[in-house]
């Protein structure tokens, strides 16, 4: 079934056939022409929408690039999270976001990954609107033709900044406790001392069994004390024994 015409494309078809002389016949196929020339505009309009529309409802922040690497877009959530516009991002822009701490070391990243067509991942430090700095993964990977070409990259940032710092408290959390174990050990290793000093003439006029069990009990005592210390500190991470 014929799609019906539209006013506009009848209408350009009409004075185009007017000066030029043509039939109804070649009159309708103009028009036709024209009607699936607009169809395609429309089509690929809402697609760059949609896209647009997908972009923005990703939690990442996207950026696609010339086979070379030269950003051409970065969604608004770019701007929003760096501060920066969209002219001063395109290009080479983007890498004056970075900490200078991780600069160049993403440059060169990104530089090989463009020159040898191999996937792109770096974790790296970016500034936000703030002024301050999260961590974050950067990745991207490349879009070939059919003959293997590259022609597109396509990007992302996913900031990681909790994740760091979690990662942080928790190797802190380890040496803290592996310092506590060490501390520990050597606290049981060491020789224990015997009862306070003149415990033994209180104890002299006592039946030896209830003297060995007088000793014995100090022990028990002393060593409970440190443990108890030492399972106290490992549950809080508070303070250290000595």
């Amino acid at each position: 079934m014929n799609k019906p015409l539209s006013w506009r494309a009848w209408n350009e078809s009409k004075r185009s056939a007017a000066k030029s002389g043509e039939s109804a016949e070649a009159r309708k196929t103009a028009t036709e022409a024209i009607c699936a020339r607009d169809e395609a505009v429309r089509a690929l309009q809402d697609s760059e929408q949609q896209y647009r529309d997908l972009t923005e409802a990703l939690p990442q922040l996207l950026w696609p690039t010339r086979p070379d690497g030269w950003h051409v877009y970065f969604d608004q959530k770019w701007c929003a999270y760096t501060g920066l516009t969209l002219e001063e991002s395109y290009g080479h822009g983007w890498n004056h976001a970075f900490h200078p701490d991780d600069r160049q070391r993403a440059w060169e990243r990104w530089k090989q990954a463009t020159e040898t067509g191999e996937a792109y991942e770096i974790e790296y430090r970016l500034r936000r609107a703030d002024g301050s700095y999260h961590w974050v993964l950067g990745r991207a990977l490349p879009l070939r033709d059919a003959s293997g070409q590259v022609v597109k990259w396509f990007g992302t940032c996913t900031d990681i900044d909790d994740q760091k710092r979690a990662e942080e408290a928790l190797r802190d959390a380890n040496q803290r406790l592996a310092e506590l174990d060490r501390r520990t050990d050597m606290t049981f290793r060491e020789p224990v001392a015997g009862p306070p000093r003149g415990t033994k003439r209180g104890l002299a006029s006592l039946p030896d069994p209830l003297v060995e069990c007088a000793y014995s009990l100090h022990f028990v005592v002393r060593d409970t004390f440190i443990a108890g210390i030492a399972v106290a500190n490992r549950i809080t991470g508070g303070g250290q024994y000595s």
